[in-house]
């Protein structure tokens, strides 16, 4: 019987124990064995599961002769197993159904239900304040991006078997918050980005690209970004956040005092994974625009959904890629696709989750593609949040599934009334958690801190013309000083600091044209795009 004992190689794990009369609707696969549940038995057309009968044994030589190709062995042991146990050689309809969902989720992944709808709410800090405020400002379509975001994160559940955010891009937030851009050209900047990262994925050129540009340049550009984000997040408040001793701008909902007491509790609670911090405060955000409304005499008037197509012009791209497309590509990148795939890794090292750089970029770039057409707010994936889903006990895509359900609905069903009610919304709550997306943001960039001297100030730079200048500047400048240092450092300095910059630099050229050889052209066949897909994974 020891030869029919397989290595275990299909991902599942399933319980033990299954008695032989549940094999009426048992569907053909690997399984593991009833007596070392570290190894499997398996029939390519018949399945013996594990279970408590006394049988396992009877079929162990069948099924050993089966792999080595005895046909003859092979129909005597399929017809003996359906005489014993009614084994058919079509699973029938319960089974299918149950091994689709058995596969869809990881059910038994799951540790507590509780936990995994808390988890969704874990990157909802960043979420709430971006839609909530930029709907306010009318640069994008509430009922759009809540329907198309709640679309984002089905699929997304359905690709992918782990908490696998979407979030707004960051990037593309912060410059619309800031330069005032229109909804044309916030969707001109996500078809562009889309386009960029889909291309670069399915070439794999992915990875030369993050080469090419230093992680100090990119850390840089976050940083400044952040700052032009509290920027916004202040010019909400009384007098643009300059602040008189007069009573109105203190004791007030949209009030200094008000937005000092919402900070200070979200900056306590935003590690607490019991205190879903932005929702806490969205709720109580919403509560007192409710009581404003009934104390205006205001009515909320519940509609259908306003959904359009985008119309574009020329000018709508070119600000698109200048403004939008150019500092958030780099973070889209490293943090989205490449960042995302090494935490997927290290979280469920023991689960095919499909996660690997190739699918993720898709995934952001048909999302982006497709549904900025449509008004959908520009959204990627990030490892921050997929940190914070899981930080919050999420551990399968269950949670992105009922997420995405929840926010489909609300977009068809409330997104007219809601838009309404936000009208009353506390400024100073909004200004708080904007602040605090900003802190969110600046903290990601710390790691340029921890470089070479040359390169923090390459990320000092980076950080400054983008925060006081422009996205674009910020970004270029940030470039060509990097590379102007790390050329010139060749050349300037003593004997021991030319020869590490010079040693850096041929292996940096070396890296590139290893990376530049290993590309492969994309190949739209479904056998060859599994293969490469496991490949990169």
């Amino acid at each position: 019987s020891e030869s029919s004992m397989l290595p275990h190689q299909s991902g599942q794990n399933l319980p033990l124990g299954v008695p032989a009369q549940d094999l009426s609707n048992a569907v053909p696969g690997i399984y593991y064995s009833a007596v070392d549940p570290s190894q499997t038995v398996v029939h390519p057309y018949m399945l013996v599961p594990p279970g408590t009968y006394e049988a396992t044994n009877q079929y162990a030589s069948t099924i050993a002769s089966t792999i080595s190709g005895d046909s003859h062995t092979e129909t005597h042991a399929d017809n003996n197993m359906e005489a014993d146990t009614g084994v058919r050689d079509s699973p029938g309809l319960q089974g299918l159904v149950r091994d689709y969902y058995r596969n869809l989720i990881p059910f038994h992944e799951i540790q507590n239900y509780r936990q995994e709808l808390s988890g969704m709410l874990g990157d909802l800090g960043l979420y709430i304040p971006l839609v909530v405020t930029l709907s306010l400002r009318k640069q994008i379509g509430l009922a759009p991006t809540l329907i198309f975001s709640g679309l984002s994160n089905i699929i997304t559940g359905l690709t992918f078997k782990v908490p696998m955010c979407v979030q707004p891009m960051k990037s593309i937030a912060a410059v619309a918050l800031s330069s005032n851009l229109t909804e044309s050209e916030i969707m001109a900047s996500g078809i562009l980005t889309g386009a960029i990262v889909l291309f670069l994925g399915l070439t794999n050129l992915i990875t030369v690209i993050n080469k090419i540009i230093p992680n100090s340049v990119v850390r840089g550009l976050q940083l400044g970004l952040a700052l032009k984000f509290f920027s916004s997040a202040l010019k909400l408040l009384h007098n643009s956040g300059k602040p008189s001793w007069s009573y109105e701008n203190w004791v007030h909902w949209d009030g200094y005092l008000m937005g000092m007491f919402t900070l200070s509790f979200a900056l306590v609670f935003v590690r607490s994974r019991n205190v879903p911090t932005a929702l806490v405060l969205f709720l109580f955000g919403i509560i007192v625009a409710a009581a404003r409304v009934a104390h205006a005499g205001e009515k909320i008037v519940f509609a259908a959904p306003d959904v359009h197509v985008v119309h574009f012009t020329q000018n709508d791209f070119k600000v698109g890629i200048l403004e939008g497309a150019i500092p958030q590509v780099p973070t889209t990148l490293l943090n989205s696709c490449i960042a995302v795939c090494q935490l997927a890794e290290d979280l469920y090292p023991q689960r095919q989750t499909g996660v690997n750089v190739r699918s993720v970029s898709t995934s952001v770039g048909l999302i982006n593609i497709i549904f900025c057409w449509f008004g959908g707010m520009p959204m990627c994936h990030g490892s921050g949040g997929l940190a914070g889903q899981h930080r919050f006990g999420a551990r399968t895509n269950l949670s992105i599934i009922i997420l995405g359900t929840c926010k489909f609905l609300l977009g068809l069903l409330f997104s007219a009334g809601l838009l309404e009610l936000l009208k009353f919304f506390p400024q100073a709550i909004l200004s708080a958690l904007l602040a605090l997306s900003s802190f969110e943001l600046g903290a990601a960039s710390r790691s340029g801190m921890s470089g070479s001297p040359d390169e923090i100030r390459a990320y000092l730079v980076t950080c400054c013309f983008t925060a006081f200048m422009g996205t674009s500047e910020g970004f270029v400048i940030g470039l060509v000083a990097y590379y102007l240092v790390a050329f010139f450092s060749m050349f300037v300095g003593s004997d021991e600091a030319i020869e590490e910059a010079r040693s850096n630099m041929r292996t940096m050229k070396s890296d590139l044209v290893k990376y530049l050889t290993s590309i492969q052209p994309p190949t739209f066949s479904s056998r060859q795009w599994k293969r490469s897909s496991l490949s990169s994974s």
